[in-house]
């Protein structure tokens, strides 16, 4: 079933010129276009879980992208053209996602029921040219000055409240809002090649963000962002390396293979480094340049 929902969502995205890259594991594709995505497909949303939920957004925000779930079916049903959440990460059924990226304004099902988020400075605008005031609006609409003012700031509403503002000043005014709330990553605890990899990037003047289960399981932010693949076994060396590349290609970002020992200077287009190296490496200067030999050797 999750194939089949994997080729659709590939399809949506290909429909709308994003560029996409597979992936397995933490998350199974990134699609950079207009609204950049690390996408996650679960056949049941309700199978998310928090761990999962913040690893997927750390690996979004080393990508600079935003984390979404996309499923077919919550434990209540099938899944409404409307935004869930779980765990701070927003999720959406296949037509729900083909209406965001059409930049079409969804539901979101949040406590209390379902919200619109308002475009507050494009309400302002219309509000002053048209010569009304807050209270005219707040009157035609049935709200309070102060809340038309909330609105103004880039609040949220209910739908039906958000369609009388719409019909009182003539234009659309609510908007998607598709990124995550602001989780932190959870400490993950490394060992071996991991955690050797961890504290000389530390050492060089990266700032790394370990994440379990991701094709990258280290990213290091300087004035650019590596994806690291460390492996100690090499094992699924170069499904990881295909995988790898794909990421680095769409989003712009810089990959390596980190290896306990190899006799290869890049794999799939992706250098390779062993710890022998890394271990010699004495600047981030050094390091880009290790990486650019690497690739420049098997040209």
């Amino acid at each position: 079933m999750k194939h089949g929902i994997v080729e659709s969502v590939e399809e949506e995205f290909e429909n709308a010129d994003y560029r996409v890259a597979a992936a397995k594991g933490l998350f199974d594709m990134v699609a950079a276009g207009r609204n950049s995505l690390t996408v996650k497909i679960l056949a049941n949303i309700d199978s998310a879980t928090m761990g999962g939920a913040l690893r997927l957004s750390a690996a979004a925000s080393s990508l600079d992208t935003r984390p979404i779930f996309v499923g077919v079916k919550t434990r209540k049903g099938v899944i409404e053209d409307s935004v869930y959440h779980r765990f701070g990460v927003p999720a959406v059924s296949l037509a729900g996602l083909k209406e965001i990226l059409c930049n079409r304004a969804l539901n979101y099902v949040e406590k209390g029921g379902s919200v619109v988020y308002v475009d507050g400075e494009k309400m302002r605008r219309r509000r002053e040219a048209l010569g009304l005031s807050l209270g005219n609006v707040s009157m035609s609409v049935g709200v309070s000055r102060k809340s038309i003012a909330e609105y103004e700031k880039g609040g949220r509403t209910r739908p039906e409240i958000a369609e009388r503002i719409e019909n009182v000043l003539g234009i659309p005014v609510t908007m998607n809002k598709s990124h995550s709330e602001n989780y932190n990553n959870r400490h993950e605890r490394l060992y071996g090649l991991e955690a050797f990899v961890d504290r000389k990037l530390k050492k060089l003047g990266f700032d790394t963000t370990p994440i379990s289960g991701s094709v990258f399981n280290i990213a290091a932010r300087h004035d650019d962002v590596i994806l690291a693949n460390v492996s100690e076994s090499g094992r699924n060396f170069r499904r990881n390396a295909v995988m790898l590349h794909g990421i680095a290609e769409v989003t712009g970002k810089r990959a390596v293979l980190v290896s306990a020992k190899s006799s290869k200077n890049s794999l799939e287009g992706v250098p390779v480094i062993t710890r022998e190296e890394l271990n010699d490496v004495d600047g981030i200067e050094n390091f880009e340049d290790i990486v650019d030999e690497k690739l420049s050797a098997d040209l």
